[in-house]
């Protein structure tokens, strides 16, 4: 996700895709696997 081009944007940019990588790791997904972030939880 990319979110501009100012300082700021970047920062946060790679923020959040750390945090995937992060995301990632901890649920120990292969590297073609996708981390989805999402609003709330899906309901029934």
């Amino acid at each position: 996700m990319h979110r501009g081009a100012g300082y700021l944007s970047q920062l946060s940019t790679d923020l959040y895709e750390q945090s995937r990588a992060t995301v990632a790791e901890f649920l120990d997904l292969r590297e073609d696997d996708q981390v989805v972030f999402t609003r709330r939880p899906p309901t029934r």
